[in-house]
């Protein structure tokens, strides 16, 4: 559960978008750690990115959000 958006990092435009372009998206988990005050909830690093229809990297961002954590398993048979 995403409890907020903390910011984007880093946003980059490497090339030109024209109109009319196709721009497929994408994004990937490229870090997470829980936070030191709460344990219920941690902050996640994603990079979305945008190719047109060549397959050329025209976007990149990198943001951050607080989500919260999965209850802890416990592996004791029942």
């Amino acid at each position: 559960t995403t409890l907020g958006n903390l910011g984007v990092v880093e946003t980059t435009f490497p090339h030109r978008v024209f109109i009319g372009a196709t721009l497929p998206a994408s994004t990937a988990v490229v870090g997470q750690r829980l936070r030191n005050s709460k344990s219920d909830r941690g902050i996640v690093t994603c990079e979305h990115g945008a190719t047109d229809q060549r397959g050329v990297g025209v976007c990149r961002c990198v943001g951050e959000g607080m989500m919260m954590c999965r209850p802890a398993r416990s592996n004791e048979p029942q």
